[in-house]
C-alpha cells in the first residue's frame, strides 16, 4: 500500500490562480451565463477540496478538476430542469418519434441531407442557432445525454456513473437525442447544398 510519501501532491492554494480562467471559459461556454458558471467553478474547487483523498496521479491536476467541473455542469443542467435519475432519463416520451425517420422495414423514409463538414456549420451563426433551437426543445433528459456525449466528450462509462443509468439505457437515449436532433435540424435548417444552387 502506498505511503504519503508517494502520494501525488496537489497545491489547493494555487488552484484558483493556475486553473481559473481555464475552468470558468469551460463552465462558460457550457452554461451560456457568467453567474452560473462562476457558482459552478467554486462549487468545483470546494468539490475538490474535499475530496483530494481522490487523487491517484493518473491524469494532470487540470483534468482531475475539469473532471469534476463536468459533473457540476451536469447537476446545475439537471436541477434547472428537473430532471431525476431513472424515471426521467430512462422515459420512453420520445420513443414514437423513431416513426418519422423509418419505415417499418427499419429503413429511411428519406435519404440523411450530407450537410458536409459538420464543424464548418456549426462556425455559421445560422445554422449554430438551429442547432441550439432544437437542442433546447428535445426532451431535457435526452438533451443532456447528447450534451455529455458531444458537448462534455465524456465516455460511456463517465455518463452512467454520473446520470446513474445502465450503458442499455445510454445507447438507447443517445439513439433517440440523434434522431430528435437530426429531424429537427432537417425540417428547420433543409439542404444548405440545394440552398445555394437555387
Amino acid at each position: 500500500m502506498p505511503n504519503s510519501s508517494t502520494r501525488p501532491m496537489l497545491n489547493p492554494e494555487n488552484w484558483l490562480d493556475t486553473y481559473g480562467n481555464k475552468l470558468f471559459r469551460y463552465a462558460l461556454g457550457h452554461l451560456q451565463n457568467e453567474a452560473m458558471a462562476e457558482d459552478c467553478l467554486q462549487d468545483t474547487l470546494l468539490a475538490a477540496l474535499e475530496s483530494m483523498g481522490s487523487f491517484h496521479g493518473q491524469s494532470s491536476e487540470l483534468t482531475w478538476l475539469t473532471g469534476i467541473l463536468k459533473h457540476k455542469i451536469i447537476d446545475l443542467y439537471r436541477k434547472k430542469h428537473h430532471i431525476t435519475y431513472e424515471s426521467d432519463l430512462t422515459s420512453n416520451e420520445d420513443e414514437d418519434h423513431t416513426g418519422d425517420f423509418f419505415d417499418s422495414t427499419g429503413h429511411w423514409i428519406e435519404t440523411p441531407t450530407d450537410w458536409g463538414n459538420p464543424q464548418k456549420l456549426l462556425e455559421e451563426k445560422a445554422f449554430k442557432q438551429t442547432f441550439e433551437t432544437c437542442l433546447k426543445n428535445m426532451p431535457a433528459a435526452l438533451a443532456l445525454i447528447f450534451s455529455c456525449r458531444e458537448s462534455l466528450e465524456m465516455n460511456t462509462q463517465e455518463i452512467c456513473r454520473a446520470l446513474e443509468i445502465t450503458a442499455a439505457n445510454s445507447r438507447i437515449m443517445l439513439y433517440r437525442a440523434r434522431l430528435l436532433l437530426q429531424g429537427c435540424i432537417q425540417t428547420k435548417w433543409g439542404n444548405p447544398q440545394e440552398e445555394k444552387l437555387s
